[in-house]
């Protein structure tokens, strides 16, 4: 998720970034450290605003944290934030609103290809997960259905098949930080 939907998220339109700071470190997991100064609309109020916001992001395995924090909001008028949008152009104009539509369908397409390929259990009919065994970390077909009716279902997995589950794992993940 880019730091514009970020933005989204929190209630604020019309993003402009003037600048931004960025410092890595790896130390274990990938740990981005982001300073933005932007304006922005409040949805609330309609407000124009100058924010400092501090944005954390980490990599867990396959997992991404992303927290932030306001450091400063200040009110600005209209004809600063015009000035500022002028200089600076915005970042959640047409366009993006276009490329995130394109985007969710490309992702919604990915989905539907992941659901196509994953078997159903030949012992319940539930649909299968894929799990990695503790020994030697290859991975399996496993019951869906194992929590709840104890199905023992399992299947192996072709290097073929894993390859297309990888190739379409990245796919769909590429667009997150």
């Amino acid at each position: 998720m880019s730091s514009v939907e970020k933005y989204l998220q929190l209630g604020y339109r019309g993003i402009v970034i003037m600048s931004t700071d960025y410092k890595e470190r790896v130390n274990g997991y990938k740990v981005e450290h982001i300073w933005h100064n932007a304006a922005c609309y409040d949805n609330k109020t309609g407000q124009p605003l100058k924010l400092e916001v501090y944005w954390k992001i980490r990599y867990d395995h396959l997992q991404v944290r992303i927290s932030h924090r306001l450091l400063r909001k200040s009110a600005i008028s209209q004809e600063e934030y015009e000035k500022l949008l002028h200089e600076f152009g915005v970042l959640d104009g047409p366009l993006f609103h276009q490329r995130k539509c394109l985007r969710y369908y490309e992702q919604e397409k990915i989905r539907k290809e992941m659901e196509r390929l994953t078997p159903i259990c030949p012992m319940c009919g539930n649909p299968m997960q894929m799990k990695h065994q503790e020994s030697d970390a290859l991975p399996f077909w496993e019951c869906g259905g194992y929590r709840n009716s104890r199905c023992t279902g399992r299947l192996q997995i072709s290097t073929e098949e894993r390859m297309r589950w990888d190739r379409l794992w990245i796919a769909l993940r590429q667009d997150r930080p």
